[in-house]
C-alpha cells in the first residue's frame, strides 16, 4: 500500500510498481508525445528510482526539448538533458543544503 509524503506526492512501494512502464506510456499519449522506447525505458526507471510525479514531468521537460531540436519523437538524451536541468526532491536537498548552509554562515557574518 502507498503513503502520503509531506509534500503531498503519493508514493508507491518500489514492489507494486508492476505497471510503471505503462503508467509512463499513457501519460505521454495523454499529452500527446510520441516516445523512443529508450526514452520510455529510461522515464520508467526515472519514476521508480524517484517518484512517478517526478518522472511523469520528465515527459513534457524532454518533448520541449525534444521540439527544440526539431525531433517528432522523444530520444534519450532528451529525457536526459531535462534530468539534469530539474532535479528530483532527493537531488535538490542535496545540492540545496550545504548551498543554505552556507549562505545562512555568511549572513551570520554580516550581521555580527
Amino acid at each position: 500500500m502507498g503513503r502520503l509524503s509531506q509534500l503531498g506526492e503519493w508514493h508507491e512501494p518500489r514492489d507494486t510498481r508492476i505497471g510503471a512502464e505503462s503508467d509512463r506510456n499513457h501519460r505521454a499519449q495523454e499529452e500527446e508525445v510520441e516516445l523512443s522506447p529508450d526514452a520510455l525505458a529510461l522515464l520508467t526507471k526515472i519514476g521508480k528510482e524517484t517518484s512517478l510525479r517526478y518522472g511523469s514531468h520528465l515527459i513534457a521537460t524532454s518533448n520541449l526539448i525534444a521540439a527544440k531540436r526539431k525531433a517528432n519523437v522523444v530520444a534519450i538524451q532528451d529525457v536526459q538533458r531535462a534530468y539534469t536541468l530539474f532535479y528530483d526532491q532527493v537531488r535538490s536537498v542535496k545540492v540545496g543544503f550545504p548551498s543554505i548552509s552556507s549562505y545562512i554562515q555568511k549572513l551570520r557574518d554580516v550581521i555580527l
